[in-house]
């Protein structure tokens, strides 16, 4: 049997599928807003700075894994952090790097994934 004119229109205006976070926006900077985004997107840090990054999402999620890997010029993962999450609707992940001593001068990145897949990398250098 053809489906019914209700179960088209049901159909067509179903919400997104839980577990349907997407991200929009990855920011890295040395301040945060009030909203925990950062505030003003930088490439340079200095020694002494708190390093945050900001992922910007959509969707819903009941769970979803966030996971960040700190890596110097080569490659190396010098730390990482995760957790997990709980979405509906646009939201803002920070996270958050100082390392006692601050930084040593040279370039950096941080890579942000949700459930294993990458959103996004961010490079940064300390002069």
């Amino acid at each position: 049997p053809a489906p019914s004119a209700d179960t088209a229109v049901a159909d067509a205006v179903a919400p997104r599928p839980p577990g349907s976070l997407e991200a929009v926006a990855l920011e890295l900077g040395t301040a945060v807003d009030a909203d925990g985004r950062v505030a003003a997107p930088s490439e340079r840090v200095r020694a002494g700075d708190a390093v945050h990054v900001s992922l910007v999402t959509v969707g819903d999620a009941d769970a979803a894994d966030l996971a960040i890997a700190w890596r110097d010029a080569s490659g190396t993962e010098i730390d990482a952090d995760e957790r997990e999450i709980t979405a509906a609707g646009p939201a803002v992940h920070t996270f958050s790097r100082q390392p006692e001593g601050g930084w040593a001068p040279g370039r950096y990145e941080a890579e942000v994934r949700i459930d294993g897949e990458s959103a996004g990398v961010r490079a940064f250098e300390v002069r």
